[in-house]
């Protein structure tokens, strides 16, 4: 028995075997930890399966996280291309630990069960509860965050059949999320839908009227339908710019892609710069100098590309041959 107790302790790296005590009707009582209730066995030997079963409920514990994680992991998988076997691996490791787990706590109800040596002190209930509350919300947020951060690389890289398949996909679980909507609009109109595009604003408008990016997009969408630049749109266009009048530049450079493709330069480069002056970025300025280009003032134009950066993240390649362009018709 002596030997036994000693097995158990090498087995399982205690530093002492205090977890397994012997009562005085010569039976043995197995404590998991001090603040878990223990289970009482005849012989020594009955430990094994209830050893078995802590070992493999702690790595239960552990997984079950990682189940709860599992949504960043297909996530990730799908933003970095994490290999699918590995997510597949992680899945069935998951779910093996739950059936085992089950399996042993099925096993532990045969055995009578002793009142724990100590009670879980207040102060660690209340930092485990802040700790599963915290975890918790950090999972939704990452459910709700997430779904943009998939879709948002397909649309940075022009892959709209991509977008939309993963967009379908979350619209049924957020059926009242009108950003997805408004990005699948988008989708479809790059995928030539445009009747499907004004019918996904519209939707997204009735879940969130105030949204100006649908307003805006829906207006823009509407005279690519139309080709005309009725009183209706352009009422659109300016709805949208009231709802959030400080720093809201798509409106303006919505409509003025609409002059643009219209000819009138004139009203297609006040609204670029327009955009400009509500957010700042320079890549409305890069839209303005084409305008002026259609315009004829080359000068301007030039003026315009030069104010626009080159790096990483804004990267037009024909940015210096139009430069150079401008610069030789410039007659200045």
């Amino acid at each position: 028995m002596v030997n036994f107790k000693n097995f158990l302790k090498n087995l399982y790296n205690f530093d002492n075997a205090s977890f397994i005590e012997e009562t005085d009707e010569g039976t043995f009582v197995f404590y998991p930890t001090i603040y878990s209730k223990g289970y009482e066995v005849e012989t020594l030997r009955e430990l094994t399966p209830i050893l078995l079963y802590w070992r493999i409920s702690t790595v239960f514990s552990i997984f079950f996280i990682m189940t709860l994680s599992i949504i960043l992991l297909i996530f990730l998988h799908q933003i970095f291309d994490i290999s699918g076997l590995f997510t597949i691996v992680i899945l069935t490791i998951c779910l093996t630990s739950c059936i085992v787990s089950g399996f042993f706590m099925i096993t532990l109800r045969k055995y009578h069960r002793i009142k724990p040596k100590q009670k879980l002190p207040v102060k660690t209930k209340a930092i485990c509860a802040v700790f599963g509350i915290v975890y918790l919300s950090f999972c939704v947020w990452v459910l709700c965050m997430c779904p943009c951060l998939i879709y948002g690389h397909n649309i940075e890289n022009q892959e709209w059949q991509k977008a939309m398949n993963k967009i379908n996909f979350y619209i049924k679980f957020q059926p009242k999320n009108d950003n997805l909507y408004e990005n699948r609009a988008l989708a479809k109109y790059n995928l030539n839908d445009i009747d499907g595009a004004i019918k996904d604003c519209d939707k997204a408008l009735e879940l969130n009227p105030k949204n100006s990016w649908v307003l805006s997009a829906k207006a823009y969408y509407t005279f690519i339908k139309t080709r005309k630049m009725t009183p209706e749109i352009n009422s659109m266009f300016e709805k949208s710019m009231n709802i959030n009048k400080k720093h809201y530049p798509i409106a303006y450079s919505d409509r003025a892609k609409v002059y643009y493709l219209l000819g009138e330069s004139n009203k297609a480069v006040k609204d670029f710069e327009q955009a400009y002056l509500k957010s700042g970025n320079e890549y409305f300025n890069y839209f303005a100098a084409i305008a002026y280009e259609q315009k004829g003032d080359y000068c301007k134009a030039f003026a315009y590309y030069n104010t626009v950066p080159q790096n990483k993240h804004f990267n037009i390649t024909e940015l210096p041959m139009k430069k150079e362009y401008a610069r030789f018709m410039c007659k200045d």
